[in-house]
């Protein structure tokens, strides 16, 4: 059986589905089936086995679509001449390559933010800390126009890249890294290629920003968008700790599977210990509440007067 035939029963408990999913992945994705990969990744880039490992897991499990009972398409062997001719992005990338510049030091990182909003929920931990002292890592959004007095960088896909490090992934990945990542393809019977393509993506984008600035501490407030990656580099250039707030309950959705961070903020005293059964790496654990209650919430309790017969929680309306 291919592995992307594999579905789950809808009419089982999802709890138990997932459970199902997670085992599933662990007795396919794992260390003496890609020890090759694992390897090469651990040579050519220096990252250690278990961290590509647990990247590996993470991006297969955020590659299944529980509604449909079924894998996205990428992970079809069908996809794999596709990601091949994708990894010529790296050609162009070396457009946008940059130069490695002298090291800034401080104190906070806030990783992955997205909108004004966003950014508005860390203002007492800026203020805390001083703006000075705070750097950005932003997806897409210009923060500049909101946080004229913040620095930081504003990382689109494939771009701002160490020329240096570039021109090593280039020749690392036409030479044996695409031909290792498709030889595990054909003989697992899954497309590896494009997990192996974001493992060198998260590589050099964040290579290239923890080159350049150390802070002690990462925060960010997606606690199922961690990185594997992104917290080896983060420490291995001089940081102390990375951390996640819980942003939502855990959901029986694989997105939420194997979760990988140094300290978790979570919501109460329980509501972490699925992170935990679905393999997840947490070292350590604050019980602290919700940010986000205490942004829209508490800070002003007496516009929310009325009263309702429903009240929705946990979506995004």
């Amino acid at each position: 059986m291919k592995f992307i035939d594999y579905g789950h029963n809808r009419e089982e408990d999802i709890s138990v589905s997932a459970k199902k999913i997670k085992a599933y992945i662990d007795s396919h994705i794992s260390k003496n089936k890609l020890d090759i990969l694992l390897r090469y990744f651990n040579k050519r880039y220096d990252l250690p086995e278990k961290v590509v490992l647990q990247k590996i897991k993470q991006h297969i499990a955020r590659s299944y679509i529980p509604r449909k009972c079924s894998w996205k398409n990428r992970l079809n062997l069908i996809y794999l001449p596709l990601y091949i001719m994708l990894y010529g992005v790296f050609t162009l990338s070396l457009l946008f390559c940059k130069r490695e510049s002298p090291k800034k030091v401080y104190k906070i990182t806030l990783n992955g933010l997205e909108s004004k909003r966003e950014l508005t929920r860390f203002t007492n931990l800026i203020d805390l800390f001083g703006a000075e002292n705070v750097f950005i890592i932003a997806n897409n959004y210009n923060f500049k126009d909101d946080f004229p007095k913040l620095v930081g960088v504003n990382r689109k896909f494939f771009k701002g890249f160490l020329l240096k490090d570039n021109l090593k992934a280039l020749f690392y990945e036409y030479f044996s890294g695409i031909w290792i990542a498709s030889y595990l393809s054909f003989k697992l019977k899954i497309n590896l290629l494009p997990v192996s393509l974001q493992i060198v993506h998260d590589y050099l984008k964040y290579n290239s920003i923890f080159k350049s600035i150390s802070s002690l501490f990462l925060i960010q407030e997606r606690h199922y968008f961690t990185d594997p990656i992104r917290n080896h580099l983060f420490k291995k250039y001089g940081g102390l700790n990375t951390a996640t707030l819980q942003k939502n309950i855990f959901q029986f959705d694989p997105i939420y599977f194997y979760i990988d961070i140094d300290i978790l903020f979570s919501l109460g005293e329980t509501t972490y210990d699925d992170f935990l059964e679905f393999g997840g790496r947490v070292d350590k654990i604050f019980t602290v509440g919700s940010m986000f209650m205490e942004s829209e919430f508490f800070k002003d309790s007496s516009k929310f007067t009325e009263v309702y017969d429903i009240l929705f929680l946990g979506i995004n309306t």
